[in-house]
């Protein structure tokens, strides 16, 4: 099948240990350590797309205006150089991102030949129709232009693009936009599909736990740069043990699965301990405000950077 990725490991395929990506002289990521796992959907939260645009610019290898540091291992070899330039023939052969906005002015059919590039001549048209029966395209939108798609359409071709290049790892960026339903159902649907039936590692970079909730399998959820709780989506979503993600429920729509309502929340304000210790409606400790808490097990899979983690319920 053609989107069969290449080398494929059993288990993590991009590792990443304790990676800080600076943007002149701010640290916009501190320390983020995560193993993207193939056939998973890795949801990352942060209600600053500052946060989430530096990890997933940096994933597909466009570094510039970025200074990377840590591990970032891709199949056991260095996806960023160490005098912090980037390794473009990694990235770009192995990771690839969806692009919503695709304006190309070619048709369908001819970019995805493009996409495909190398490959027996003959099989050509077939792999193209597989693709767009993959992503729900019907064939007979094949030789339209691209830009005469609806939303809809176009960010569905877009992932058939994606695919048509066989990455090991895709990153898609979904903002949550409430006048734009039918795009999130689109997203939704698209990945629900795609996530269950090739092997390749998903990662999503969202500012809304709506999304992660529909579409996720793990989830890290980032503040002020760092990770401050990640696990399953059913942890994180139906067992929040940080009280930033239990306030960032009370705002969270109510996603397709069958997952509870919230009712609603308090602006967020940064501190010399824990950056949500303003905000916090938690009995606080001395620690709070004294410095940010590492991360740490709060049940099987699930960490949380919290001092008082193991008092909630």
């Amino acid at each position: 099948m053609i989107w069969q990725a290449r080398h494929m490991p059993a288990n993590a395929v991009i590792e990443l240990r304790d990676v800080d990506i600076r943007r002149d002289a701010d640290i916009v990521v501190h320390r983020l350590s995560a193993d993207i796992v193939a056939g998973r959907v890795l949801a990352i939260v942060s209600e600053h797309t500052d946060v989430t645009t530096a990890i997933g610019q940096v994933l597909v290898g466009r570094t510039e205006g970025y200074r990377v540091e840590g591990d970032l291992v891709l199949d056991g070899r260095e996806l960023v150089a160490r005098a912090g330039g980037q390794d473009r023939t990694q990235a770009e052969l192995f990771v690839r991102a969806v692009d919503s906005s695709l304006q190309s002015r070619e048709t369908v059919a001819s970019l995805l030949r493009d996409a495909l590039g190398a490959g027996r001549k003959d099989d050509v048209e077939d792999v193209v129709a597989t693709l767009l029966q993959r992503v729900q395209v019907p064939m007979d939108v094949a030789n339209r232009r691209v830009t005469e798609l609806d939303h809809a359409n176009r960010l569905r071709v877009s992932f058939a693009v994606t695919l048509a290049h066989r990455p090991q790892v895709v990153v898609v960026d979904v903002p949550y936009v409430a006048d734009a339903s039918t795009l999130f159902t689109t997203y939704s649907e698209v990945l629900q599909d795609l996530s269950r039936e090739t092997p390749i590692a998903w990662v999503v970079t969202t500012d809304s736990l709506a999304v992660a909730a529909d579409i996720a399998d793990d989830v890290m959820v980032m503040l002020d740069g760092r990770v401050v709780e990640q696990g399953s989506v059913y942890d994180i979503c139906l067992r929040p043990a940080m009280p930033y993600t239990r306030d960032l429920l009370l705002v969270t729509p109510r996603p397709h699965r069958a997952l509870p309502d919230y009712p609603a929340f308090v602006d967020l304000a940064s501190h010399g301990g824990c950056p949500w210790v303003l905000n916090c409606r938690e009995a606080l400790t001395a620690q709070c405000a004294q410095q940010p808490p590492a991360l740490r097990i709060v049940g099987p899979g699930h960490e949380a950077a919290c001092y008082l983690a193991g008092q909630h319920g």
